[in-house]
């Protein structure tokens, strides 16, 4: 009895937490989805996925678009350009909605949604097959963008 109980605890956390050694596979959406999951995890826990867990983000993120994140963070943009909102809550990956995915060979697009607020429209590439967030447009309602 005690031998199920720990094994259905083993399987339920390992079903909730992302694996991101995996998440590089599958489609756009799945990408997405395992990426949002991790990054929005990392900041709930106070870490800085830049700083502190740079290999994870080189997993889901383009070099080119991580260098053009800090480079505009370097000159005053303070807003998270992966997740633009102000208001933060824990509640975003439950809430999270990933639509209009839009594949065309090496490149995908895709409208993803926290609620109402934030919503943002990816671009991604596919980089030795893999699939990866290259581009981030806030397209959140006023007044929220």
């Amino acid at each position: 009895m005690k031998n199920k109980l720990l094994i259905s605890i083993c399987a339920a956390i390992l079903g909730l937490t992302p694996l991101p050694v995996t998440a590089q596979s599958g489609s756009p959406a799945r990408v997405v989805k395992n990426f949002y999951t991790w990054y929005i995890g990392e900041t709930d826990l106070e870490r800085d996925a830049f700083t502190q867990d740079r290999r994870t983000l080189k997993k889901y993120v383009t070099a080119r678009f991580i260098k053009k994140i800090e480079r505009d963070e370097k000159h005053g943009d303070s807003l998270d350009i992966l997740m633009p909102t102000r208001e933060w809550s824990s509640g975003f990956v439950r809430s999270m909605k990933i639509s209009k995915v839009v594949v065309g060979g090496h490149a995908a697009t895709a409208h993803v949604a926290f609620g109402d607020y934030p919503q943002v429209d990816l671009t991604l590439v596919k980089e030795s097959g893999v699939w990866k967030i290259n581009g981030v447009r806030n397209t959140s309602p006023p007044p929220y963008h």
